[in-house]
C-alpha cells in the first residue's frame, strides 16, 4: 500500500516536473551584454576549464559566483593578464568587460 502511493506520487510529480514545472516565464531576457558575453566565453572555449553551476571543465574554478563575492574589477584584471594556470588569451578590452 505504502509503495503503491509512493510509486503514484511519483509518477504525478515527475508529470509535473516535466511539463508544467519547467516553464520559464519568469526568467527575465538576457541583455545584449550578457550575449556578447556568452559569445566571448564560447569563442575560447571556456567551458572545457571552467565550470558554471557545476557543469564544465575541472582544470579551473567554478565562475557561478566570481563577480558576486571577488568583483568585476577582479575577474577582469585576471582575465586580462592570465596566470600560471590559466593563459593569456589576449583577449581585447571589450571581450574582457
Amino acid at each position: 500500500m505504502i509503495f503503491g502511493t509512493l510509486f503514484v506520487s511519483f509518477v504525478f510529480y515527475s508529470a509535473y516536473v516535466y511539463t508544467r514545472g519547467t516553464e520559464a516565464d519568469h526568467i527575465p531576457p538576457m541583455s545584449d551584454e550578457s550575449r556578447r558575453g556568452q559569445v566571448v566565453f564560447q569563442k575560447y572555449n571556456c567551458i572545457a576549464c571552467h565550470q558554471f553551476y557545476g557543469l564544465g571543465g575541472y582544470m579551473g574554478p567554478d565562475l557561478t559566483n566570481v563577480i558576486s563575492t571577488r568583483g568585476p574589477a577582479y575577474a577582469g584584471a585576471y582575465i586580462s593578464a592570465g596566470t600560471a594556470s590559466m593563459p593569456n588569451l589576449g583577449l581585447s578590452p571589450d571581450e574582457v568587460s
